[in-house]
Order: structure tokens, then sequence, then C-alpha cells
């Protein structure tokens, strides 16, 4: 599996200022076994370059640069290409444009993806003209709409609420928040949260179990070993880069943890958004629980970066404490994963 990360920007901006951190280990890192119980190794990547993460038994993992119009970046055949962002939060911070430049963006790719994946916050409060104008741009773009992957996130409750956002994300959607299905035999899962509040996904313990059965009943559907995107718009609790701060809840204690169903499945790869953290941050992926878990930044409204966990952040022009980078409302990043 190859994972890069999207600028749509030419122009690159700082980030931060003033924040200090340990360098990367330049040693080897066992990662968990794969399905077929081969042991891949990791390398250890620099923070200024986003990863090319390949999941395969034998890979390594390694720095990869940002790609830009018509680049391709997995060598091989690609069984399966994903544009994977979130965080588009329509009808505000220019996302109408940042969503509309990017889609452009990946129809000049070679080979284009066989699915966009929007991880949750698509629109801004969840109001049914939010989602017309979601659906406009979409419409107007380079992809028809059976390419899209929707994810439910947060955003989409505020004006339904949690119990009803689901049914409105799928009557504006037309898709269910909590679906599994296959992009040429690899599986895809998506969750939103739902019932106690607008980032709890425990209530979605049966729904993924149910689908990592069905995964491994259907050989001639999913194929055996292939990674399984598992797309939920809210982190693992300390994961990946900003996730000791934005996360959502996975685990109401014993017997109640999405977390323990996902450690018997290393192949698990879970993307998420929720942060709108830069990707250049090479914490942007983690392996600590024995699975893939990555960010993926904002696609549509603009970057926020670790407050005071573990380090203060500063505003590089007014010396202010802050966690938003200079000329943050530019932000538009999504990840290409093959």
């Amino acid at each position: 599996m190859d994972v890069s990360s999207f600028v749509s920007s030419v122009r690159r901006r700082p980030l931060l200022r003033g924040r200090t951190r340990p360098r990367p280990s330049a040693g080897p890192v066992a990662l968990s076994h794969a399905a077929d119980r081969r042991t891949p190794v990791a390398q250890a990547v620099t923070r200024r370059n986003f990863v090319k993460l390949c999941l395969v038994a034998g890979a390594s993992l390694a720095a990869s640069p940002f790609l830009f119009k018509g680049e391709a970046h997995a060598a091989g055949n690609i069984v399966a290409r994903f544009m994977v962002g979130s965080d588009v939060h329509v009808r505000n911070f220019d996302s109408e444009k940042k969503l509309a430049l990017a889609l452009a963006w990946a129809a000049g790719l070679s080979p284009v993806p066989d699915r966009i994946c929007l991880v949750g916050d698509l629109v801004d409060n969840g109001t049914l003209a939010e989602y017309d104008a979601l659906n406009a741009v979409i419409d107007a773009g380079p992809f028809s709409h059976d390419r899209f992957i929707f994810g439910q996130g947060n955003h989409e409750t505020f004006d339904a609420g949690v119990p009803a956002a689901p049914e409105r994300f799928k009557q504006c959607m037309g898709q269910e928040a909590n679906k599994l299905l296959s992009v040429n035999g690899v599986p895809v899962v998506t969750m939103g949260p739902n019932t106690l509040s607008d980032e709890y996904y425990v209530a979605n313990l049966d729904f993924l179990k149910e689908s990592l059965a069905a995964i491994d009943a259907d050989p001639a559907t999913y194929t055996p070993g292939a990674p399984i995107f598992m797309l939920c718009h809210h982190s693992i609790p300390n994961t990946v880069y900003a996730s000791p701060e934005w996360n959502g809840v996975y685990s109401a204690g014993a017997g109640l943890d999405l977390t323990a169903e996902m450690k018997r499945y290393p192949q698990i790869v879970h993307i998420s958004g929720h942060s709108h953290s830069t990707l250049e941050d090479a914490r942007s992926i983690d392996q600590s629980l024995g699975f893939t878990c990555i960010q993926d930044s904002t696609l549509g409204a603009y970057f926020e970066n670790e407050r005071n966990i573990p380090h203060t952040m500063y505003d590089p022009d007014t010396g202010e404490v802050s966690s938003y980078p200079a000329f943050n409302g530019e932000a538009s990043q999504c990840l290409i994963v093959d």
C-alpha cells in the first residue's frame, strides 16, 4: 500500500515556529505481523516529508515528497487508488472552491482514483442548504457521484442533532453513515459517531464485528490479506498527530472496545480527520496499536496543530501562543492511497 499527500496550493507556507521535538530515530522499527504472518519492516521518516507506506509484507516505510498534478507515485500494478480527505466544511472557509480544485487535480492523476473518500465534516453545520451546495460542487466536477465514498463527522450533527444526523446524511448524500463495500477487492468500512454524542463510536461495535466477519467469510468479494480501510472522522486517542487533543470515543471499558477488535486485524488502516492538522508532521502515521492509523488533515477548512500537548506552539508573527500555523486559511490537503 502506498500513501502520499497532496497540497492544492503551489505555494508552500511556513508552519509554526518555536516548537522542539526529538529527531526521529534512524533505526528500523518492527511492525505488526501482516495477514500472511510475515513481518514488514519500517524505516524512519523525515518530519519535512510525508510518508509513503507499504503494508505489503517485506516492504518498507520511506519518505515521499508532495505530489502535484499528473504525478504518478506507485510502481507496479495498482489494484485500487483512493483519494482520501476530510473536513471540507461547506459552506465555510472558501471550501467549495478548494474542493473543486482538489477534484480537478485528482482527475489529472494517472491513473485517476477509483474512489474519492470524504471522511466527515463534509458540511459545516449539517443544514440541507449546505448539503445542496456540496452536491452542486460534486455534480459540477469530473467524477460521478457513485465514485465517492462519504463518511459522517460531528459537524453533520449540528443542525439535525446526533440521533437524526445519520438519516439526514443518508437522505442528502445517498449513502449510509456506516457501511461496508469492496473496491476492486479492497474492503472499505465507514463509521460515523452516533447515539450518546457527536464523537461516540462505541455504539458501532456490533457493526464493526459484523463487517470484519463478512470480510473474512467472502474471499470472492474481499481479497484475503488486503488492507482493510476504516474511514472514521475522529482519530483514536493517542495515536496519530494531534489525537491526544482531537479524538473520538472508541472504548467504554471491557467488552465495549472497538480498538480491541481492530487489533485482531493488523491489516486495518484507520484514516481519520477532525484535527485539521498539517500532514508534514511524521506523526501523521502511527502503528502503536498493532494496526495503522493515519490522519488526513483538512481538504477545505483551516490548519490547526497541537496546542500544548506535548509542545507549546507559537504564532510566528506575533509570538503569541497559538495552535494555528501561518496562512492556515489556505489549508487544503488530502491523501492518495494506492
